[in-house]
């Protein structure tokens, strides 16, 4: 189990909803900063967690022998190379989110903001022009937005490709989808 996805799951939005509407300006765009930075970093760590499971779970099923090589030794590493996982290759994707994991991180922040928001809106409305600071929790939703209707996009043309088969069964399968699969027709 990747604890620090639960963590990531669970907590910020936790510190994201710790803060009232009344509070401090500056109390709601640090609880705003802290989230987003707590969970970059959370990010960082369960996807370097699964990497180094998956590198035990590889290294774990690999065969050392103790100095002679005879046919079951042979049998049995064949036997084992069949069965492990293969060693896990996310050099680039480790780089990537290392550099641009704040990226997720703010949309996965704007999000909950923006339920916040949701939650809270009669206390907002209520103050009006008194409520100041909106600055930051207004940048965090604006850029977000683009990110989830990105990933809301992939995941319907994920969901459709996956079903099209399905919709359509009459030529191509699984591997060769029929030319009504696509959306060119």
């Amino acid at each position: 189990m990747n604890y620090w996805f639960w963590l990531l799951i669970i907590l910020t939005p936790i510190i994201v909803f710790s803060v009232r509407p009344e509070a401090n300006i500056w109390l709601r765009a640090g609880r705003l900063a802290l989230a987003v930075g707590l969970s970059y970093i959370l990010m960082n760590l369960a996807l370097h967690l699964s990497v180094d499971r998956g590198w035990e779970a590889h290294n774990s099923c690999t065969f050392t022998h103790s100095g002679h090589e005879g046919p079951y030794e042979r049998s049995l590493a064949n036997r084992l190379d069949a069965i492990c996982p293969e060693a896990p290759d996310l050099g680039i994707a480790e780089g990537l989110y290392l550099y641009f994991g704040w990226i997720p991180a703010a949309a996965f922040i704007g999000f909950w903001e923006l339920l916040w928001r949701l939650w809270h809106r009669k206390i907002i409305r209520a103050t009006g022009n008194a409520f100041k600071g909106k600055w930051a929790s207004n940048a965090l939703i604006f850029f977000s937005t683009p990110v989830w209707l990105y990933i809301l996009i992939l995941l319907t043309l994920a969901a459709y490709t996956a079903t099209c088969n399905g919709l359509y069964p009459d030529g191509g399968d699984w591997l060769s989808p029929n030319d009504k699969c696509w959306l060119i027709q």
